[in-house]
């Protein structure tokens, strides 16, 4: 009966394991004025030295409840990118103010953290390069036209093992997720054995 703040922790971890400090946290609920308080607070160095890399998580979409994009520019965020052709992560979004980054990540808890792997570290100076190949330990269908990241365990001499569960909600398809697999946009049903890109989730 509770919603509970899986992103924050998450996120945060993911952070300074990428070697990055963690200057400020901030929370603004679904309200404009709110976000941008707090978005131009945090820019500003509200919590200390202004940031090199602002990241939001949720409220980047086009939902009515959805207020970073809009106080992103009442701050003066320059919108660089809207979106991407990945599953999960498909409403990223990327926006600079003078030397500063901000990245707005998915709401939705597997989004978060892939797109955190795969766009923040790059932001951080530690980009996934998946340049390892392995085969697929089974069969595997992507659901969407789009390139699709999938949390995989390492089997056998590294194969690659999706986990059972890999909606963007599923926060226990993370659970033993050892790597991301790169599924190429129009890809169809992968036979096991197929080789894929990969990059280790460490």
């Amino acid at each position: 009966g509770q919603v509970v703040d899986a992103n924050g922790p998450g996120v945060a971890a993911q952070v300074v394991a990428a070697g990055a400090e963690l200057a400020a946290v901030a929370r603004a609920p679904d309200d404009l004025t709110a976000t941008v308080e707090a978005v131009g607070g945090l820019l500003d160095g509200a919590g200390g030295a202004p940031p090199v890399v602002l990241i939001t998580i949720g409220g980047v979409s086009v939902g009515r409840h959805d207020h970073v994009r809009p106080a992103m520019r009442a701050a003066g965020v320059a919108e660089l990118l809207f979106g991407v052709e990945v599953r999960p992560g498909h409403p990223l979004w990327l926006g600079a103010r003078g030397a500063q980054r901000a990245l707005g990540l998915p709401g939705n808890p597997v989004s978060a953290a892939v797109c955190f792997h795969v766009f923040g570290r790059a932001l951080l100076g530690r980009p996934a390069r998946f340049a390892r190949l392995a085969p697929l330990a089974a069969p595997y269908r992507p659901v969407t036209p789009r390139a699709e990241l999938v949390r995989c365990g390492l089997g056998e001499e590294g194969a690659l093992e999706p986990m059972a569960h890999q909606a963007s909600h599923a926060v226990s398809g993370l659970l033993g997720a050892e790597a991301l697999a790169w599924v190429p946009a129009g890809s169809g049903e992968l036979p096991a054995g197929a080789r894929l890109r990969y990059e280790p989730l460490t």
